[in-house]
């Protein structure tokens, strides 16, 4: 499939798509984050992560062996805190929910290759 989205875009797409999907690892979480949403301070100003994740990934040392890994983690925690809230990240289930999804990232040969395009992309060279 030709798109006018870019592999970040994309990929964002597909984690997304894996939330709303019944069947996904990780989808009987998305009740539990919802319910941390709510719990959120009123009036809470949202921030995107993902906006944000440049200096972050900034931080990864180029020599790091684990650089992409690392990436892909900070990566799909974005996504994440975007899509429920800054709140989950103060959930004990949300290291479950990003290592889950990170697996199901890299589960098939489609996403995994879209997911190093994204990281090269989002990876300043180093």
């Amino acid at each position: 499939m030709v798109d006018g989205l870019g592999p970040l875009a994309r990929t964002i797409a597909v984690l997304r798509q894996q939330l709303q999907s019944p069947t996904a690892a990780f989808a009987g979480r998305r009740e539990g984050a919802s319910r941390v949403v709510a719990t959120a301070a009123p009036g809470q100003t949202p921030r995107s992560q993902v906006a944000s994740l440049a200096s972050r990934l900034a931080v990864l040392p180029g020599d790091d062996p684990l650089r992409k890994h690392k990436a892909l983690r900070l990566f799909v925690e974005a996504v994440l805190l975007d899509e429920f809230g800054s709140a989950l990240a103060l959930s004990a289930e949300f290291a479950e929910l990003v290592d889950k999804a990170v697996l199901t990232l890299e589960a098939s040969d489609e996403t995994r290759e879209l997911v190093v395009q994204a990281l090269t992309e989002l990876l300043p060279a180093g």
